[in-house]
């Protein structure tokens, strides 16, 4: 599998080129001075099937394994909805 650099989006696999953490992006952060985080969600569980925790990383760490792997909502999907009166 060839891997890429460029900026990570929502659903791609990414590593972490410093600690070889691997996982999929579930969040992005544009900080006002330009600073890029990334969370990643690793696609495993712990002995007790709960969600293992997500890291934070600068996006500019992160190199992108494969593109896409994780359907992403639109983003008018992602809006709190309105309670209708």
């Amino acid at each position: 599998m060839q891997k890429e650099l460029g900026p990570a989006a929502l659903g791609d696999r990414v590593l972490d080129r410093v600690t070889g953490y691997e996982g999929v992006v579930v969040s992005i952060t544009d900080y006002l001075f330009g600073n890029r985080r990334i969370q990643i969600q690793k696609q495993a569980c712990d002995e007790h099937g709960q969600p293992l925790e997500t890291v934070w990383l600068d996006d500019a760490q992160a190199q992108v394994v494969e593109r896409g792997i994780m359907e992403v909502a639109p983003p008018n999907d992602r809006r709190p909805k309105q309670a209708e009166d």
